[in-house]
């Protein structure tokens, strides 16, 4: 939360996080996104998720628990 808060300090338009988003416990980059920001974007993160025959690949894509959202001016996604 501290890092992506000091982002959104620095007027960062996008900000884009990898990894962190299984169902481990400490995978928490999902719960660190949705506490900074402000309204949630569900559909990119969706689109993340069902992108381009991820599953056919990937059957475990379909435990990504990425968000994506706004705080302020910026964009923040998780990449599955």
């Amino acid at each position: 939360e501290d890092r992506l808060h000091n982002y959104v300090d620095e007027d960062y338009a996008l900000i884009i996080t990898t990894g962190g988003i299984g169902p481990s416990p400490e995978h928490v980059t999902p719960e660190a996104t949705e506490a900074v920001v402000h309204r949630l974007a569900p559909g990119i993160a969706e689109a993340l998720r069902a992108g381009d025959g991820q599953f056919e690949v990937n059957p475990e894509a379909m435990l990504s628990r990425g968000v994506a959202g706004f705080v302020e001016q910026t964009l923040v996604i998780n990449l599955p």
